[in-house]
């Protein structure tokens, strides 16, 4: 392991716990975090969410109940706390608490933009970072919680010679997306490089490979209606409009009507020698 510890420093001995945590080494990790919490007395409450990380991965899941629980009491907002509680209650067998800490996740997670718990999520981008470890059990405990299995639009996706399909969305050229522009259709870019680089008036609504991210059915209705026309791109070259169509499929997985895939994104519409803006976005 390259990290250096400072053994007075408390953070140090957490970052040496966080990298064991995602080595799967629980026991180890969780003789650093207790450490920490002895260096410094009033450790914040994200030290009891890691310690309960490690306690999950050991198994001691009542331990880990209990270190979640003092988590939540310091902070009521902590959405990855109440998501890790609710699948330890589901793991102890507890529903009725599994699903009300369930329940409180998901609203958390609603007013911070992103998309509620199903069992695919635990696969995106901010369930890896936030998680550490496997997530066999994990799912498990969501599962007995009441999380749903999600990932019913992956079926939408048909690919055939270099083309994608998304079942239920209307794919799109450069200039059939022109001209749902001109009638006002709404567009959303699904990757970053839309802060310097987009089709005008586009929305950025990241896709992180999966759901429960920042595209998601709340973030979606609040830029559309599910009656109106939205056009899903991406401003990242090179990805022959895998997330684009992933997301199209998604939206229409939740109920909009009007999906239009525009698979060669802002490449195609540049190449049509459409106007683009480039400023960056503050």
């Amino acid at each position: 392991m390259a990290l250096e510890l400072n053994p007075n420093h408390p953070a140090s001995h957490m970052a040496m716990a966080s990298a064991l945590l995602k080595d799967s080494r629980p026991k180890e990790a969780e003789e650093f975090i207790r450490t920490a919490m002895r260096l410094n007395p009033s450790f914040p409450p994200d030290y009891l969410v890691s310690l309960a990380q490690a306690q999950f991965q050991l198994g001691n899941y009542p331990d880990a109940a209990n270190s979640l629980e003092r988590a939540v009491a310091q902070n009521s907002n902590d959405n990855w706390a109440y998501v890790y509680l609710a699948a330890t209650y589901g793991k102890l067998g507890q529903r009725q608490k599994a699903q009300k800490a369930l329940t409180r996740a998901n609203s958390l997670r609603a007013d911070a933009g992103f998309g509620p718990v199903t069992e695919v999520a635990t696969a995106n981008w901010g369930f890896k970072f936030n998680w550490r470890g496997k997530r066999s059990a994990l799912k498990e405990g969501l599962r007995f919680a009441g999380a749903p299995k999600g990932g019913e639009w992956y079926s939408r996706v048909i690919q055939h010679d270099g083309e994608i399909e998304v079942k239920g969305a209307t794919r799109v050229d450069a200039d059939e997306a022109k001209a749902l522009h001109d009638r006002g259709a709404i567009f959303i870019d699904v990757e970053r490089r839309w802060l310097v680089l987009r089709i005008p008036g586009a929305y950025f609504l990241e896709w992180g490979g999966t759901e429960g991210w920042l595209f998601n059915e709340v973030s979606l209705g609040k830029i559309a209606a599910k009656t109106q026309d939205i056009v899903i791109y991406s401003s990242l070259g090179g990805q022959e409009g895998r997330w684009s169509a992933s997301a199209s499929a998604f939206a229409v997985s939740q109920g909009f009507e009007n999906v239009f895939f525009f698979q060669t994104g802002i490449d195609g519409w540049m190449k049509a020698g459409y106007p683009v803006d480039t400023n960056k976005v503050q």
